[in-house]
């Protein structure tokens, strides 16, 4: 049950994992289990293995029943990324596990559910992009997968949003001025209607 539970999150949030978060997951320091768990899982397809400098492991899950299963099947999180990417997915999944007390909006729909209910879709951050073989564009929201989150809030009668930009190491200080810039009509929207 608790290996399931760890691949839903990290189908949800990451697409990525490393044997520590799993260990984390279940509450071991590097055992066998892990091992064991890894093992199955390349064994039947379901994960690919990326070895990177110093011998450090990453998996991948790409199995798309797994995203199926957690109503996530078109996720971006099954395809191949730049090792930029990888690493602040991990870090993404850190934050989710290292945040065990709130709801994470893991999905682009779960997130657009829950914030257009307070602000109105318009404000939203999003991208649009344009359409192949003379189709209609298309507007994505919360393109840059960042941890969304639900804290309750013993105080106030509504919910405490909050949201995780996540610095790989790779950006320069002008990726979080364009994040912060990407962000600013919806969160004045979103503070006027708290």
């Amino acid at each position: 049950m608790e290996q399931a539970r760890f691949l839903g999150i990290v189908a949800l949030h990451s697409g990525y994992f490393v044997r520590r978060q799993f260990d984390a997951a279940i509450g071991v320091e590097r055992g066998k289990r892990t091992s064991v768990f890894v093992e199955k899982l390349l064994a039947r397809g379901h994960a690919r293995r990326y070895t990177f400098e110093h011998n450090r492991q990453v998996f991948q899950l790409q199995y798309k029943p797994f995203y199926e299963a957690v109503g996530d099947e078109h996720s971006r999180n099954r395809r191949e990324h730049q090792p930029q990417t990888i690493k602040a997915r991990l870090m993404g999944l850190d934050f989710v596990q290292a945040n065990p007390d709130s709801h994470f909006l893991a999905t682009e729909q779960q997130k657009v559910a829950s914030l257009e209910r307070l602000v109105p879709r318009d404000v939203l951050p999003a991208k649009v992009y344009a359409a192949h073989n003379g189709g209609s564009a298309i507007r994505r929201y919360f393109v840059d997968r960042f941890p969304v989150f639900v804290k309750p809030s013993p105080n106030r009668s509504s919910p405490c949003f909050g949201f995780a930009y996540i610095d790989s190491g790779f950006d320069t200080t002008s990726a979080f001025v364009t994040y912060l810039r990407h962000y600013k009509a919806f969160s004045r929207q979103l503070a006027n209607s708290i």
